[in-house]
């Protein structure tokens, strides 16, 4: 609005005609209002993709973990089942809290991390570090 009115004062100042600020203003309004709709699309688009990133990672994840937790039902052995179980929550709850603080888009992408392992070593380390301040 500011630089309709700026753009109409200059004008009227410079002796233009009343037809050519008229034309002039709107030009100006139009060209800013595309402007301000171009910057409103981009982010609801960037804010879509990220979205669906998020979606995709968390999903990945926590279907493989799922499915290893049913999977291991059928383990006789007590003790791998349980370690197979952790594994597998450890995996869910990694993936859930680094889809909620990773801002960057390309530490989410399903190529990181298929096997689960580098997101249990991510919040191993995490913990010891937690650990390690509260000593």
């Amino acid at each position: 609005m500011l630089i309709s009115v700026a753009t109409a004062a200059t004008l009227h100042l410079a002796h233009v005609g009343w037809l050519a600020i008229v034309g002039s203003v709107v030009t100006v309004e139009t060209i800013l209002a595309i402007l301000v709709m171009t910057i409103a699309i981009e982010r609801t688009r960037k804010r879509a993709v990220r979205r669906i990133l998020e979606l995709a990672f968390i999903n990945h994840h926590v279907h493989n973990a799922l499915a290893q937790i049913v999977m291991s039902s059928d383990i006789a052995d007590v003790a791998i089942r349980d370690r197979y179980i952790q594994e597998s929550v450890s995996r869910i709850s990694e993936a859930l809290l680094r889809s909620e603080n990773d801002y960057d888009l390309a530490g989410l992408t399903l190529d990181v991390d298929l096997g689960g392992k580098r997101l249990n070593r991510e919040r191993q380390q995490r913990e010891d570090k937690s650990w390690a301040r509260g000593a």
